[in-house]
């Protein structure tokens, strides 16, 4: 599923970053099966707010196998992830998608459930970091 996202990623690689995720108390991997076969994955994150109390969350990943997009599994694999982030006082979900034309579907998914594109209020900055 990552690879239809455009991360392809080994196997052994998946299982150690669902492994890292498991070991922390502040990210979770959810995962949605049919008929015993894993149909979708979120990576949730949630972290300490500095300057106001309470958390922040992030969907830094969320993909559904192509088979069974539009069956309503991506919706409530984001309604658990926002459930287990209300839960542990976090006050606001973000999630980044890339503004390129494929993902054009993911971004009305988003706004379906509420999310709004906050590109005019909010920059994002990243620099890629050496390995050291």
């Amino acid at each position: 599923m990552l690879t239809a996202l455009g991360y392809p990623a080994e196997v052994s690689a998946v299982r150690e970053r669902i492994a890292s995720f498991d070991a922390s108390a502040r990210d979770h991997v959810l995962l949605a099966e049919l008929g015993g076969q894993v149909v979708g994955v979120l990576a949730l994150s949630l972290t300490p707010r500095f300057a106001e109390p309470g958390m922040f969350s992030r969907i830094t990943a969320l993909a559904t196998d192509p088979a069974v997009r539009r069956a309503g599994i991506g919706r409530r694999l984001v309604t658990e992830a926002e459930r287990i982030a209300a839960v542990r006082a976090s006050t606001l979900m973000q999630v980044n998608s890339g503004r390129r034309p494929e993902r054009a579907a993911a971004h009305a998914f988003y706004r379906s459930l509420g999310y709004a594109d906050q590109h005019d209020h909010h920059v994002l900055y990243e620099k890629v970091l050496a390995s050291p």
